[in-house]
């Protein structure tokens, strides 16, 4: 049985929303655990909040866990806390390994210094010897392709450079244990790509990580569970299927209504809606109407149709001027039908927004945006964390 490289019992963390008020809170705290020996801050003080109440976990050896939640949830102040940049108020932490940590841009980096010095002062930090940063020193240079900025000051660095170092210094030292926070979105996609192949190999090496993302497809792909946070505490821990599904169904129902409109230019339009089946079979046949009230005649309409994830990912567009569909509005009702054979999208909940304009691309007479919702299922559990669901044909050659 693998051996837990990081246990969390009971973890908990409260905040101030006052600064003055922190600083005076901080030191009461400090004087009663020094003189009386007193940890006993549960209760919440004028100003305080809990940014993170009882969270417990482990990781094992060699196995990624993924931690999702909303904005606000409290994923960074655990990485935080597992790190040791903040104290938790309450609970513990074992780590059995060295850790290092991937969580803010330019974390740990001085801008004045040049990527070169920077890599020996994070080392050194991260506490390794010297000689080991030196043997690892082009190795981390080559991963980040960073050659020929090396001895530039951090400061020129644009953001995607500085994860390129962070993440470079950070795998190539050999850690047993990594936490990734969202850096790795920051990158060009072949960079996040070459990353997350990194961190396979440093998984399979018998590495265990911790990756926070908001992607559900990085977090599908690369975690054997999830953990998920919500205001602070947690709302489940299991496997990476399980968890996602409901999460996702769960984001899908807290959507803020107030980013869903149609927008009508009602010197043209009067009105836009849309028939179809809300619930469907992954690669089955789908059927869209598109309803469109005209308040008068127009020559040269582009229809167009995107489907989007929750994660606000286009992962389907089409649109009539591409197949030269030619299409004129009469004034009153006109009706339009849309039909995908097979719609491979993969199992989750996504939104078709449609576009009304012009033959010209700034010419805008309607637009749904997040009003439409379509539910995608799927009965096998063997699926896989892309975005589309192809059906392939197998043969032994």
């Amino acid at each position: 049985m693998n051996k837990s490289h990081l246990i969390v019992n009971n973890l908990s963390k409260k905040f101030s929303r006052n600064l003055k008020r922190s600083l005076v809170y901080g030191g009461v705290d400090l004087f009663k655990k020094v003189f009386y020996n007193s940890n006993n801050n549960l209760d919440l003080r004028k100003t305080e909040f809990w940014a993170l109440k009882n969270i417990s976990f482990e990781l094992k050896q060699g196995e990624t866990l993924g931690i999702i939640g909303h904005n606000g949830a409290g994923k960074t102040t655990l990485l935080k806390l597992i790190s040791g940049l903040l104290y938790p108020t309450t609970g513990n932490i074992q780590i059995n390994g060295k850790l290092n940590a991937l969580i803010s841009l330019g974390i740990g980096f001085n801008p004045v210094l040049t990527g070169r010095e920077n890599i020996f002062v994070c080392g050194t930090i991260m506490g390794y010897p010297i000689d080991l940063i030196k043997s690892k020193f082009d190795d981390i240079v080559s991963f980040s392709e960073l050659e020929d900025f090396i001895d530039s000051p951090i400061k020129n660095y644009s953001s995607g450079m500085m994860a390129r170092l962070g993440f470079s210094i950070a795998v190539s030292i050999e850690p047993q244990i990594l936490l990734v926070d969202e850096i790795l979105a920051v990158g060009d996609l072949n960079f996040a790509i070459k990353c997350y192949r990194r961190i396979n190999e440093f998984r399979s090496g018998g590495g265990s990580i911790i990756l926070v993302s908001h992607s559900p497809y990085s977090i599908r792909a690369n975690c054997n569970r999830v953990l998920w946070i919500e205001e602070g505490k947690k709302q489940k821990i299991g496997k990476t299927k399980e968890i996602c599904d409901e999460y996702e169904s769960f984001s899908a129902q807290k959507d803020d209504v107030s980013s869903s409109k149609t927008f009508l230019d009602k010197n043209y339009i009067k009105d836009l809606k849309l028939k179809y089946n809300k619930i469907i079979e992954s690669g089955s046949y789908f059927d869209l109407k598109i309803l469109i009230e005209s308040n008068k005649n127009i020559d040269n309409v582009i229809i167009a149709i995107s489907f989007f994830n929750l994660s606000g990912q286009n992962v389907i567009a089409n649109n009539t001027k591409e197949i030269d569909f030619n299409v004129g509005l009469s004034k009153g009702k006109n009706q339009f039908s849309l039909e995908y054979d097979s719609l491979i999208l993969n199992r989750g909940s996504y939104y078709i927004n449609v576009t009304i304009s012009g033959d010209h691309i700034n010419t805008q007479y309607a637009a749904t945006v997040n009003i439409n919702k379509l539910e995608i299922s799927s009965k096998s559990d063997l699926y896989g964390a892309g975005l589309v669901r192809l059906k392939p044909k197998w043969n032994k050659n």
